[in-house]
């Protein structure tokens, strides 16, 4: 039978270790919860304010969500704890040893439900990485949706010997009218105001094509399937007399027995001095 000294004893013991035990089970449930981020990332990604504390109230009336407080020795515990606990994105420090370490979820930078004012000894850190992670977390479910859609894709039968058993489909498709170019308009290197000669791709100006001057050394610049005129004459060279094709004469009608009219002088000369005709 146990005397009240040794029941008080045992009192004391049990109370002791419950005292223990509990803060670290609280600690020890918030634990490795997180899996949308490592470790060590957290850690390095902590904007910290010094002497900074949150607005509870204002904070909470704004949609923040408080989540858990746990004594601890230093700033680096809570911010470990933070890092370890789902949904942390912001933790409050009271500068002390031991001193609580305040869990709070804010929200991404775009709709942040958090407050803070001066206050000593107390610090706050915001994860800044919050951001980038529901980014990412869309970007995975994106992926993840993309091969569901996939895998609803029926597998492709193996081609052997060049044949396949899916049959073919057939398509209709608009004839592309491409517009005639001869050889060498396409392989033409003179400009537009430019004629190119046919047999050596001389370039020779515009305005010298079809002028009655031979400019290439294949007359193409005069050709006849460019409605020229022919070439002009050497130096030196007078063109032909033009051809007269006799053809029939009309004389006058005149009687045969009456003489022609004589021809009237105008003036007739008589030593130095002109006098009409009589």
């Amino acid at each position: 039978m146990l005397g009240p000294l040794q029941i008080y004893v045992y009192v004391l013991i049990a109370t002791s270790i419950a005292h223990e035990l509990i803060p670290n089970t609280a600690k020890t449930a918030s634990i490795f919860k997180r899996s949308d981020l490592d470790l060590e990332m957290c850690a390095e990604n902590f904007d910290v304010h010094l002497d900074k504390i949150i607005r509870t109230d204002d904070s909470l009336r704004m949609g923040a969500r408080y989540l858990n407080e746990v004594d601890v020795s230093s700033r680096g515990d809570c911010l470990r704890l933070c890092c370890q606990t789902d949904s942390c994105d912001v933790f409050i420090f009271e500068e002390k040893s031991p001193g609580s370490c305040y869990l709070f979820h804010c929200g991404l930078p775009d709709d942040f439900k958090c407050k803070f004012t001066k206050h000593h000894n107390y610090t706050s850190a915001v994860l800044t990485i919050n951001k980038h992670l529901n980014e990412l977390e869309s970007q995975i479910k994106l992926t993840k949706h993309e091969k569901d859609l996939n895998r609803l894709r029926k597998p492709q039968p193996d081609i052997q010997d060049g044949t396949s058993s899916v049959p073919p489909i057939l398509t209709t498709t608009q004839p592309k009218v491409v517009p005639a170019t001869s050889d060498s308009a396409a392989g033409r290197q003179c400009s537009r105001y430019q004629f190119e000669c046919r047999g050596s791709g001389e370039c020779i100006a515009i305005y010298n094509a079809c002028d009655g001057i031979v400019q290439c050394p294949d007359g193409s610049d005069e050709g006849p399937e460019l409605g020229c005129p022919g070439p002009a004459l050497p130096p030196g060279t007078t063109a032909p007399a033009p051809t007269i094709v006799p053809g029939p004469v009309f004389l006058p009608s005149w009687n045969q027995e009456q003489a022609p009219p004589a021809l009237k002088r105008p003036y007739e000369r008589t030593g130095e001095t002109l006098l009409p005709a009589p």
